[in-house]
């Protein structure tokens, strides 16, 4: 069985959910341009 240790699992989602100011700006700039562009089917 694969048995993780909780505390470390959690430290590890909220490491995944920071953000900086900075990125927060760039993607805040990027949704005005009209966000990520759509996938082309080919």
């Amino acid at each position: 069985m694969n048995h993780k240790n909780a505390s470390a699992v959690a430290l590890g989602r909220l490491g995944g959910k920071s953000r900086s100011k900075r990125k927060v700006n760039a993607s805040r700039e990027n949704g005005k341009k009209g966000g990520r562009p759509k996938k082309q089917v080919s």
